[in-house]
């Protein structure tokens, strides 16, 4: 299908450019959103006729665009999701996510501004842009994060141009240097004396020595002979 640009469309040309795109990407998006007038002989005639007006009407967008461009110049926006320990989402960060949070901080913009290679799903800072006008493109930072904590430290991190992604391999090599330390340093690692716990007795020893008590004297002394008891009903003398 023959298209009429009325803006900048990235891969297609210019304003007032005639093109050559899908039927469906024309019905499906470039017709609705008002970007493109169908290349029929009436629109080509009615373009013509007001091509000045059109770009009059595009230039002062531009320059209501240039001070929204303003506002967002070297801005960095602090996303707070959930991840897993190797920093990837439990979800994404999607462009309606994005420009929510552009607008709590720069002024409202819609999401049809965010310029994203798909949805974010790792942590991390992430550049992306917004287009407030066709033809003009301000990149800003989402730092995605766990916390506000990891947030500022993904900040310094990526201002000193270090891979934020790399935090969680660093803070296990410095787990791994500690106990390697501990274990290197007898000062810092002593191992428990055990206390020395008496054996117990053999059964067949103790048995030994008791047989020697009674072959040495130690006998017991043996119960009378109750029939060598004199009765004293009867009188008899032992």
């Amino acid at each position: 299908m023959q298209v009429i640009l009325l803006e900048r469309i990235g891969n297609l040309g210019n304003l007032g450019d005639t093109v050559e795109v899908r039927a469906g990407y024309a019905r499906n998006y470039l017709l609705p959103q008002g970007k493109v007038l169908r290349a029929t002989p009436e629109n080509v005639r009615r373009f013509a006729e007001q091509r000045e007006e059109i770009l009059a009407a595009n230039a002062a967008r531009r320059e209501s665009a240039e001070a929204t461009a303003k506002t967002l110049e070297d801005l960095s926006i602090v996303v707070i999701r959930q991840a897993s320990e190797r920093g990837v989402l439990y979800g994404s960060v999607n462009a309606r996510d994005i420009a929510e949070e552009v607008g709590r901080q720069a002024g409202k913009i819609d999401r049809h501004m965010v310029r994203a290679e798909g949805t974010i799903k790792m942590l991390g800072v992430h550049v992306v842009e917004i287009a407030p006008h066709p033809e003009i493109l301000v990149p800003i930072t989402v730092n995605v994060a766990r916390s506000k904590e990891e947030a500022v430290l993904q900040a310094e991190r990526y201002a000193r141009g270090e891979d934020v992604l790399a935090l969680g391999s660093d803070a296990e090599a410095g787990d791994e240097a500690s106990v390697d330390e501990m274990f290197n340093d007898p000062t810092q690692f002593r191992p428990r004396v055990q206390e020395e716990i008496p054996d117990e007795p053999d059964p067949a020893e103790a048995e030994a020595d008791r047989v020697d008590q009674l072959l040495d004297g130690d006998r017991p002394p043996e119960s009378p002979d109750p029939e060598a008891v004199p009765d004293p009903a009867s009188g008899e003398e032992a």
